[in-house]
């Protein structure tokens, strides 16, 4: 590796997520983030080394760091609200739900997501909505319809 660099790091770092070596990653996303503090990717990619191990709230914390870095990047923000659903935090993930939906209306994950979230905080007007819209934009075949149709049936009959 290149004295001083920070990409090539994160690079390495992802490969060695790959190859199950998350010490070796952790150390990689760690150099990278001391040689360039400024670099969303490394605090995205130390962020999603968190969250899928035993440290959801660092994930958070990096996903925060990488989030101010690069504003209105939907892949940040997915992952974000992603955690700070594992987090129970479900008011912080719809708003970062209808922040990627306000940047990429069609993205369905997201706005299931949202509309499950919102079924748990009570918000069933919001959740159907979701669930229905996702309905609309989904494209023909798409594997996820009947699970999204009973969920919706579901929210539908405990609105009743």
């Amino acid at each position: 590796l290149q004295p001083g660099v920070a990409l090539p790091r994160v690079n390495r770092g992802v490969v060695r997520v790959s190859l199950g070596d998350r010490t070796g990653a952790r150390d990689d996303f760690d150099e990278a983030i001391r040689l360039d503090p400024g670099m969303a990717e490394a605090w995205f990619d130390r962020g999603l080394l968190r969250f899928r191990g035993d440290d959801p709230p660092g994930g958070l914390a990096d996903f925060d760091r990488a989030i101010e870095l690069a504003p209105g990047n939907v892949r940040y923000l997915y992952e974000r609200a992603r955690t700070r659903e594992a987090t129970h935090d479900l008011a912080g993930a719809c708003a970062d739900y209808d922040s990627v939906l306000a940047i990429e209306p069609g993205r369905l994950e997201a706005r299931i997501r949202r509309g499950r979230a919102r079924a748990n905080l009570g918000d069933l007007d919001g959740a159907i909505g979701d669930l229905e819209e996702a309905l609309r934009a989904a494209p023909e075949g798409w594997v996820d319809r009947a699970e999204v149709e009973r969920a919706l049936a579901l929210l539908r009959a405990d609105r009743k």
